[in-house]
């Protein structure tokens, strides 16, 4: 990741000196898995983006499997593990520079409930692991819910 006009000093609560350009290096992984194997969502080729999601044609006259989920409004199961390092990054970061260096390590379990094309309703637990430069670790274990209304 990259970003303009960071400053580079830190003292007494007060920032200074421009630094310019910042590297850092992150990334991360998902996966999703739709209970119903008819279920899937389109991908917008153009825009590069997930599309609305779009229930199979074929799953309300097919027999219900264990897996379909309140008469068919499609259930997706989703798992990320994401990477941010802030500790080898251009400028070093250290405790004296003001800012906490060190890795972050997430992994997060949802549930995504798409009741329509335009509505869906998401839950995710988020497990994070943080390791400091000096020495100090720590965890977060998080619960998020949203309700995601596309117009």
């Amino acid at each position: 990741m990259r970003g303009t006009n960071v400053f580079d000093q830190y003292n007494n609560g007060v920032f200074s000196g421009p630094h310019g350009n910042v590297t850092y290096q992150g990334f991360y992984a998902e996966a999703g898995f739709f209970l119903n194997a008819d279920d899937y969502r389109r991908y917008d080729k153009k825009d590069a983006t997930w599309d609305r999601q779009l229930q199979g044609e074929s799953s309300v006259a097919r027999m219900r499997s264990p897996w379909v989920f309140a008469d068919h409004t499609p259930v997706q199961l989703l798992c990320r593990y994401s990477y941010l390092d802030l500790a080898s990054g251009n400028p070093i970061l250290t405790p004296s520079s003001g800012t906490q260096a060190g890795w972050e390590h997430d992994i997060t379990a949802g549930v995504d409930w798409y009741i329509n094309p335009e509505v869906h309703f998401m839950v995710n637990y988020v497990y994070t692991r943080l390791d400091y430069v000096n020495n100090t670790s720590g965890d977060i274990n998080g619960l998020g819910c949203r309700v995601h209304v596309d117009f």
